[in-house]
Formats: C-alpha cells, structure tokens, sequence
C-alpha cells in the first residue's frame, strides 16, 4: 500500500469517480478540491495498491480533530475488499504520525451503514448525526486493555 500525492493529471479520473458516486454530494465536489496541494487541505492524497489507486482522501483540520473525506472508486473498478485493506493498512500509520502534531483524532461522516460498520469495527465510533470520530486516547486505551 502506498500513499500518493495527487496533482492536476489525477482530477479526470477523479472527476469520472465523482459523477457515477453514489454519495451525490460528491458530483458538486470540485475535482481539485483531491489535490494534494488544494487551498485549506491539511493533507491530500491517494492510496494505491499493487492494482492502482483505490481511493483519494482529504482531511482537514477541525479544531484538535481531523476531517476525513474520501473518494471511493467505483466498485466495478476496485472492490470494497481492496478498500477496506487499504483503510486497515493505512489509517493506523497516519493516525501516529499526525498525532505528534497535536491531532486528537479523526472525524468523517457517512450515510451509507455498510461504511459505518466497517469503520465501527477499526475504532470509529458514532459521534452525533451521520459523524463518527476515532478518538486517539480512548483507542490506545483500548488496546492497551
């Protein structure tokens, strides 16, 4: 699994990804709004697998927490299974990494209840609304249990 950044060759795909996403809001969503370098982005990016990339994300800063936004491939494209590994595999090195710069935790929101569920089960819990935040203390305690 590899973390990319993204630049201005990646937002045809991207943009071809957001028109067929079930999330409509994503179809209004600026393409550059992905790019790595995209005015208010605390960090922007990609995930690839051996097969290519599975999805790109942002994350913005949202007082001591993290936004997280992603961009799903289609999934006659990459599968969930690939989308799931690429979370598990990522997610855990990111979280220790931002934390040294006074990062508390992550936040996103879902609609969807199979996305819920599946961030349920690496630590996301239900935080009001259709949020749900890992929180990076309660985690470590938890797995310090």
């Amino acid at each position: 699994m590899q973390v990319k950044p993204t630049f201005i060759e990646d937002v045809e795909q991207i943009r071809a990804w957001s028109e067929i996403d079930i999330d409509e809001s994503h179809r209004k969503t600026n393409p550059e709004f992905w790019l790595t370098a995209a005015p208010g982005s605390y960090f922007a990016g990609a995930i690839e697998d051996a097969d290519g990339i599975v999805l790109y994300f942002r994350f913005e800063k949202e007082g001591e927490l993290l936004r997280m936004h992603t961009q799903f491939a289609p999934e006659n494209l990459v599968s969930r299974r690939r989308v799931a590994e690429a979370i598990s595999a990522v997610l855990p090195n990111y979280s220790r990494m931002v934390q040294a710069d006074g990062i508390t935790g992550i936040v996103f929101e879902t609609k969807f209840p199979e996305l819920a569920a599946f961030m349920s089960k690496i630590g996301f819990q239900k935080a009001g609304g259709d949020d749900f935040i890992l929180n990076f203390a309660a985690q470590a305690a938890t797995e310090s249990a």
